[in-house]
Order: structure tokens, then C-alpha cells, then sequence
């Protein structure tokens, strides 16, 4: 088995019998296909460069920096979100994360963006808009973050 050191490595294995048998179907076996995508150690790393491929297919590179830059990103981008599997608006995100630091200054204010795209994106078609139409919307998704912030720390 060519990757069982890097799965032994990355996903250790619980002292505890019980806690063990979990973990080795979760990471060695991935019982579901949203385990196959973020739990499963070797399917992981080929969904984030199938991911990567789809929303950046001439920067695979520069999209896996950005949606990996820290974990709760990649959750949240990828494990929680609806929007990011339409291309569209994946790269628009990509592009925030990029150019806006306050985007992913915290997990919360990553976190408050994405509710936002997901809350006021749901039913758009994002494909019919130009990209500067979708740039705008995931400005105004986070400002509304920025506000839902500012008001959790009041």
C-alpha cells in the first residue's frame, strides 16, 4: 500500500479500541461519499486537486494556496458550502480571498461570509452574471459578514 505511512501519519489511530475501529473507517475506508471527499486521507488530497482543477484550471496551485491556507477555510469553502460546487462562484470566492484580508483575517469572518453566499445565493444563477456581477455580490455577501461580526462582538 503505497499511502499507508502518509494515512498513518496524518490521521492517527486512538489508544482506545472503539475510538480506533471509528477512526479506521472513517479515514482508511470512508463509508460515504462526503466521507470519500473530507475524511477519506488519500480520496481527500484527490478531491482538493479535482476541486482546485475545476475552479482554477490553469492555477491549480493558487487555488489549493487560497482554500487551504487554513482548515476551517477548506471546511467552509468546500465541506459546508453548496455555492463553491458552481465554478462561477467558486472563483469569485477565490478571488475575495485573495484580494480582501479581512475575509480570511479570522474563522468567523470566513465563516460569516459563507452564510452569507450561501444564504443570499441560493436559487441565483450565477452563471448567467459576468464576473464583475459576481465579484459584486461577494462584496455585498461580505459586508453583510462584516456586519453580522461586528455585531456578535457588540
Amino acid at each position: 500500500m503505497e499511502c499507508l505511512d502518509y494515512s498513518r501519519e496524518r490521521w492517527s489511530i486512538s489508544d482506545d479500541d472503539e475510538k480506533a475501529i471509528g477512526d479506521i473507517k472513517t479515514h482508511f475506508f470512508a463509508p460515504t461519499l462526503t466521507a470519500c471527499r473530507d475524511d477519506h486521507s488519500i480520496a481527500r488530497l484527490w478531491w482538493n486537486a479535482q476541486i482546485a482543477k475545476q475552479l482554477d484550471p490553469h492555477d491549480q496551485r493558487r487555488a489549493l494556496k487560497l482554500f487551504l491556507a487554513k482548515a476551517d477555510i477548506r471546511s467552509n469553502f468546500i465541506e459546508r458550502s453548496r455555492m463553491v460546487s458552481r465554478p462561477v462562484i467558486g472563483r469569485a470566492i477565490l478571488r475575495a480571498i485573495e484580494n480582501d484580508p479581512w475575509i480570511t483575517q479570522s474563522e468567523v469572518n470566513f465563516r460569516e461570509t459563507m452564510k452569507s453566499v450561501n444564504f443570499l445565493g441560493g436559487g441565483v444563477v450565477f452563471e448567467l452574471y459576468t464576473k464583475e456581477q459576481i465579484d459584486e455580490f461577494v462584496a455585498q455577501c461580505r459586508k453583510r459578514a462584516e456586519h453580522a461580526v461586528s455585531l456578535q462582538a457588540a
